[in-house]
């Protein structure tokens, strides 16, 4: 069944060359490396716990210990699925099939030749990685941030808070009032699933499948979390 997915659809193909070939210039040519580096994604999540710790002290170190964990159980459900699906399809990467795909080859720019012939019979294309993870650090941290401040304010107060009972019908994922705000923690999938098209490693279906896995397992360890800690809530 997977096997669908060996090879790109037409309408992969003219959006992948829209964003890769169409839409090009020079500021996104500089941007675009960066925001597809996971690297730099945890050294952003590193450097945002050592300033809230430096914030909120001792305090503050247990309900960071349960964001983080949340973060990165999220992440390594989502990249082993992600995995699976690479290993149960095909589809080989567009920089490596099609003419005209510009990529980055060490630290340069390129572009394959207009008479460019696919060398590879297989790849890992799908599902992208990179979506998949992000998405997932995304819905853990839209889930887990709005009970942050104040389990450090029971910390702090040492006052136990009793567990909030779930509201009939609710959702595993569902979020109580988050802050709009906070939906901004989207845009991080979003670009860097934008960054793999432009960088010419994946296709448009390879990015939507992989944002579904990171859903899926965003929500998956959020519920887990609050299984665990019979809270719906999480961490407040």
């Amino acid at each position: 069944m997977l096997h669908i997915f060996d090879t790109p659809f037409e309408w992969d193909i003219e959006w992948l060359l829209r964003v890769n070939v169409d839409w090009r210039n020079t500021p996104l040519d500089l941007l675009m490396p960066l925001v597809s580096s996971t690297l730099l994604l945890w050294v952003a999540i590193a450097a945002c716990a050592a300033l809230y710790l430096a914030r909120t002290g001792k305090p503050g170190l247990r309900p960071l210990l349960s964001l983080l964990l949340v973060v990165g159980v999220a992440a390594g459900l989502a990249d082993g699925a992600g995995n699976v699906f690479k290993k149960s399809t095909d589809r080989v990467r567009p920089l490596n099939a099609l003419p005209l795909v510009h990529h980055r080859d060490d630290g340069a720019w390129k572009q394959n030749p207009a008479d460019f012939a696919q060398g590879k019979s297989t790849g890992d294309s799908f599902v992208s990685s990179h979506a998949a993870n992000t998405m997932a650090v995304a819905v853990a941290l839209y889930a887990m941030l709005p009970g942050l401040g104040a389990a450090r304010k029971r910390e702090a107060l040492a006052q136990p808070a009793a567990p909030a009972a779930p509201a009939a019908g609710s959702t595993a994922c569902a979020a109580p009032r988050p802050s709009p705000a906070l939906r901004l923690v989207f845009l991080l999938p979003l670009m860097v699933g934008y960054s793999r098209l432009y960088l010419g490693k994946h296709y448009p279906s390879d990015v939507l499948g992989g944002w579904l896995v990171g859903l899926l397992a965003g929500c998956a360890a959020v519920w887990a979390w609050r299984k665990a800690t019979g809270q719906r809530n999480s961490p407040a």
